[in-house]
């Protein structure tokens, strides 16, 4: 297959080395981007922004499979938005995710211990004087074990081993159960901390109890989680600061732990299943989404071709 001439070849090229790295056959997706591409040079020969016109010119034109071209479309337009580039993303119903996926924040080491110190130093509340106690582990145990926020705000007392650090999280994206194993500082944290939950917390069967008996919203720990921020970097205004979500804590987790196992060498295809399953991910498509918020300079140094390790280091 000859190299790509259109304003999107170089996107092309690098989409196309991704989807290899991950494990798919080049073959399909070169042949129909090749003809995407000789589109563009005939009909947009100085296009470097995938827009509406552009895609759905694509779609309608030849005698080319529709659904094959829109496969091959949607994903190159979401692998150019994990990279920071406007796209214009076709769902599979024909229509449009203007907006698409929000790019998280990836904190620094630097940020997220800023922003952890804050935690721990956060103005409490006349009705909530535990809540930098709380909040400091709340937000640390979401981080270490890559949790969704709300699987954090809901854990139940009972589902948390003190003595293992196994945590059974039950309110789960798609309602799949699954056990998630802390650190050994995190357990130490977290026994620490319920010792003192029992004392504000009484009989609430909430790991991180709201004061009126049930858990808080993820809007207010959203809130929390911003006013950390701010705190957490006192020399600017909170209007100039990146935006942030408590989702973003996850991100970093996925990615920190690709970035390690890809520096050691190991075999990125079969840790990918590993981690899938540890932050329950439905499918391994969902897992693959962190691969494309990694350094462009890590995404050639995995080992994607060796046989499975055991077990999860």
């Amino acid at each position: 297959m000859k190299g790509f001439n259109s304003g999107f070849a170089p996107r092309i090229t690098k989409y196309l080395d991704y989807r290899v790295a991950c494990g798919y056959s080049r073959e399909t997706d070169e042949k129909m981007l090749a003809k995407f591409d000789k589109f563009c040079i005939a009909n947009f020969p100085n296009a470097h922004e995938l827009t509406r016109e552009i895609v759905w010119g694509w779609i309608d034109s030849e005698n080319t499979s529709i659904p094959n071209k829109s496969t091959a479309i949607r994903n190159f337009a979401k692998h150019m938005r994990a990279y920071g580039c406007d796209a214009y993303i076709l769902t599979p119903n024909g229509q449009s995710k203007e907006k698409g996926r929000i790019m998280p924040h990836m904190f620094t080491p630097d940020e997220l211990r800023a922003l952890f110190l804050a935690a721990d130093k956060i103005k409490s509340r006349p009705t909530r004087p535990y809540l930098p106690t709380m909040l400091s582990v709340m937000f640390r145990l979401i981080y270490t074990c890559g949790l969704r926020p709300n699987e954090g705000r809901e854990l139940l007392c009972e589902n948390v081993d003190m003595k293992t650090g196994v945590m059974r999280i039950v309110n789960t994206k798609g309602k799949k159960e699954r056990l998630v194993v802390m650190s050994e500082d995190m357990r130490k944290l977290c026994a620490d901390y319920d010792e003192k939950r029992k004392e504000f917390a009484g009989a609430n069967p909430y790991f991180f109890p709201s004061d009126n008996g049930g858990v808080y919203t993820d809007k207010v720990i959203q809130q929390w989680f911003k006013e950390c921020w701010a705190a957490a970097n006192p020399s600017r205004a909170a209007s100039t600061l990146p935006t942030i979500r408590v989702y973003d804590l996850r991100h970093v987790f996925a990615t920190s732990a690709l970035t390690k196992w890809i520096e050691a060498g190991a075999n990125i295809k079969a840790k990918l299943s590993y981690l899938q399953a540890y932050m329950g991910h439905d499918s391994i498509n969902e897992t693959l989404y962190y691969v494309h918020l990694l350094p462009e300079t890590l995404l050639s140094g995995g080992n994607w071709e060796t046989l499975p390790e055991q077990g999860v280091q």
